[in-house]
């Protein structure tokens, strides 16, 4: 992140007020007064801690040195060159909550990794909620693919049950139609067989009749 990002940081900057025009008063004999512009105020320096760094990203003279981030918590160490000061920031979605001054490179380096631990802690909640908003949309997501798979199988199921049941009930018919078909064949070969039996004794007794008129 450069000084860029972190003048989002900062705030926009003290708002000047706009000058107000004065006018002398209206001398009725000499006519109007030219209008004459107010002195201009010097621009009240920053006050705190927070506000000189914000002040220096502003006029872009602290130097960002190090930067860390977790989540929506960070820490930076910053240096202001022109009077060898540095400043660690321990901020908040881009905003500074604590910021300490020093000219020992030391305590600032001590200081910025305790700001990123402090970080680092106080991300933990956000870190463990975004990722347990990611299990869940994962397990919502996969319910709902799973619940359509145990629909299409269970549509399957019931679809090849339907089939098995139809299967079923043909061959139960074609087995009853198969036997009838049998019995029915047996009562023609019976009847055949009668039949044929009645033509050879009709045969037999016309042979016999021919035989006594041929003697």
């Amino acid at each position: 992140m450069g000084i860029a990002a972190l003048s989002g940081c900062a705030a926009l900057g003290t708002l000047q007020e706009k000058p107000v025009v004065q006018q002398e008063p209206t001398d009725p004999q000499a006519g109007a007064t030219p209008v004459t512009p107010p002195t201009s105020q010097p621009q009240a320096l920053p006050s705190g801690t927070r506000g000189k760094l914000e002040h220096l990203i502003q006029s872009q003279r602290a130097a960002e040195l190090r930067t860390s981030y977790n989540g929506s918590y960070g820490a930076s160490l910053l240096f202001d060159p022109e009077a060898l000061t540095y400043y660690v920031a321990l901020f908040q979605n881009k905003d500074f909550w604590k910021v300490v001054d020093t000219q020992d490179h030391t305590q600032a380096e001590r200081l910025y990794k305790q700001f990123s631990e402090e970080a680092r802690k106080l991300a933990e909640p956000d870190l463990r909620r975004i990722r347990l908003e990611a299990d869940y949309a994962h397990a919502e997501k996969q319910l709902t693919q799973q619940s359509g798979e145990l629909e299409i199988l269970r549509s399957d199921l019931q679809a090849q049950r339907e089939q098995e049941s139809r299967i079923n009930a043909q061959q139960a018919a074609a087995r009853q139609e198969a036997e009838q078909l049998a019995r029915q064949r047996d009562e023609a070969r019976e009847r055949l067989s009668q039949i044929n039996n009645q033509i050879k004794a009709l045969e037999a007794q016309r042979s016999a009749l021919e035989k006594q008129r041929a003697r």
